[in-house]
């Protein structure tokens, strides 16, 4: 990691969370958005007749819906240095990848076929060649003995320097860990010099890993780092950022449901680490937020503005089954490591997306980040509609 000196004091407070007009993009979930070069915005989601769908937003407007497939849960994508999405998803039980090639995605590749649940696809493209690194879990038989049938993470490289991408193998990574750990991948980013830095979390209790928040890199020459156990308890849904100077900022729960967040950052080779309880935010108004139960929290680091943006969910969520009470926030964290207020994303009104349905940023090209979250359509209770929002004077397009 490069050394830096922290980002300076946020230029302008009072708008650094300011909310920009709901833009409806379609009726879905599990939405996912990235921001290329010139500041346009793309956007994938499971659609509510369960298609992979993808569009994109530019100064001129929102694109026609493009279905990438037919049936799929959990899309991610990232941007490559031409400007073209490459998606991930789950088909069934396998992993699936998809990329922008002349201007149309390419028939859906096979990354890695199971016989049994798979879920939490994640994806990063090194900006250099536009490697991409997929990573997974494999849900399989929870603590069996055979690690082919275990809880546990993977990931594959992807080789896209010919016209048709060439997926490596399988690989899980070097570790201390014997048979019946139990993991779940978290996050992946690309730094400038070609390193894949990623994290997971490992329950320990039910397998025979180190129970935490765990983090490794892979050089492009594929040399592993030591696995380093960043905290020592349950972590949950991580999501990983990375600024032009190759300072890494992290996000995770703290617990199962519980009300904490753990917020991460190696600035100059070393890290350092922060829990935050959510009883501590309050909304715009000043009030604390409601029985704080958030899930998948999402980071984006804003240059423009040298902050951390990071969304949560607080309320009842999809671990009860439940979508009735959720509200989903926006917060930033500043370069002392200061937390600011909340403000809710959506119509308090409606119920916004938790678990794996949950807000998704991206910083802009300007300042501030946009934001896509799945929110309870009109005279429904179990339909969602996919909402764009920019925040702190995100402008698409570029400055």
């Amino acid at each position: 990691v490069t050394p830096t000196p922290p980002p300076g004091p946020n230029p302008n407070p009072d708008s650094a969370l300011q909310l920009g007009e709901e833009i409806y993009i379609g009726n879905g979930i599990s939405p996912d958005i990235a921001v290329d070069s010139q500041g346009n915005l793309h956007i994938v989601y499971r659609a509510s007749d369960g298609a992979v769908t993808y569009v994109r937003y530019t100064p001129q407007g929102l694109s026609a819906p493009l279905v990438i497939a037919q049936n799929g849960w959990q899309p991610r994508l990232a941007i490559d240095n031409q400007d073209n999405p490459h998606v991930v998803y789950i088909s069934a039980d396998d992993v699936m990848y998809t990329k922008m090639q002349a201007g149309s995605f390419i028939t859906p590749l096979v990354v890695q076929a199971f016989p049994d649940r798979t879920e939490k696809p994640r994806i990063a493209i090194d900006p250099r060649d536009n490697t991409a690194f997929v990573m997974y879990e494999h849900v399989g038989q929870k603590e069996g003995a055979d690690p082919e049938t275990a809880w546990v993470f993977y990931y594959n490289i992807i080789d896209n320097s010919g016209p048709t991408p060439v997926i490596g193998p399988r690989i899980h990574p070097p570790t201390n860990r014997t048979a019946g750990y139990v993991e779940e991948p978290g996050a992946v980013v690309y730094d400038s010099q070609g390193t894949a830095h990623y994290f997971w979390r490992d329950w320990g209790d039910r397998g025979t890993g180190s129970r935490g928040l765990h983090y490794q890199s892979r050089t492009a020459a594929g040399a592993h780092s030591a696995d380093e156990l960043l905290y020592g308890s349950i972590s949950d849904f991580i999501d990983a950022s990375i600024d032009p100077q190759n300072n890494l900022y992290v996000i995770t729960t703290t617990g199962w449901a519980t009300d904490g967040l753990l917020y991460a950052t190696n600035r100059g080779g070393s890290w350092s680490l922060q829990t935050h309880f959510v009883e501590l935010f309050t909304d715009a108004e000043g009030n604390g937020i409601f029985d704080p139960d958030h899930n998948v929290p999402s980071i984006a680091y804003d240059p423009g503005r040298g902050l951390a943006y990071i969304a949560f969910s607080a309320g009842e969520t999809e671990i009860n089954h439940s979508f009735a009470n959720i509200d989903s926030y926006i917060a930033y964290v500043d370069g002392e490591g200061r937390f600011s207020p909340a403000v809710m994303l959506h119509d308090p009104q409606r119920a916004s997306g938790g678990k794996y349905n949950g807000v998704r940023i991206a910083a802009a090209r300007n300042q501030g980040v946009f934001a896509v979250i799945p929110r309870l359509r009109l005279g429904t209770s179990d339909k969602y509609e996919i909402i764009l929002r920019a925040v702190g004077g995100a402008q698409v397009g570029s400055p």
